[in-house]
């Protein structure tokens, strides 16, 4: 899906719902606007355990809600997004909700931008005799799972602190990373 440039985009928008009684501006912030005073900003705060940004918002006559800023941000500048898509922190910083700074993806492509197996270090399986590799495995982890030992046993047998041998582990087998093998 293909969004317009920032700059063809409006500076400010209303939030539907609240009768243009609030605004976002493409810098993510919101603002109510003032019928005989000066426009205020809205100021979000996160509540309890969720780290979503949440905001507090009176239509007209009616009772205050709690509204997330990616409610806001998908209902204003990004209504044409698929309901399947998230909204992704370039940056990383998730107080900033400029409309450059987000980016929409798919809950799969956000997990595994996010996960740790991006970043897991692949280990060997060699076998003691011939020295030949047996398996590899993406992670220390997979490879305490498919061998039935603990997971702290093959870190220390990839990081040479087994109390034995070296590098071998609990059941025979040397253990070591991808790095160190070559």
């Amino acid at each position: 899906m293909i969004f317009p440039k920032p700059k063809q985009l409006p500076e400010q928008m209303d939030i539907p719902g609240f009768d243009g009684r609030y605004y976002v501006k493409q810098d993510g912030t919101v603002w109510h606007r003032r019928q005989k005073a000066q426009d205020s900003q809205v100021k979000g705060y996160r509540c309890g355990r969720s780290r979503a940004r949440r905001l507090h918002l009176t239509p007209y006559g009616g009772e205050s809600r709690m509204i997330a800023m990616s409610k806001v941000m998908r209902s204003t500048y990004f209504k044409d997004m698929d309901p399947a898509l998230v909204l992704h922190h370039v940056n990383g910083l998730e107080s900033d909700w400029s409309i450059w700074n987000l980016k929409p993806m798919t809950r799969k492509e956000l997990g595994q931008l996010k996960n740790r197996k991006g970043t897991a270090r692949s280990v060997f399986k060699i076998d003691p005799k011939t020295g030949d590799v047996l398996k590899i495995y993406p992670s220390a982890r997979a490879a305490a799972r498919d061998n039935y030992i603990d997971y702290q046993t093959v870190l220390y047998a990839c990081n040479g602190k087994s109390v034995r041998h070296k590098y071998k582990a609990t059941d025979g087998y040397i253990y070591r990373w991808e790095d160190k093998c070559k």
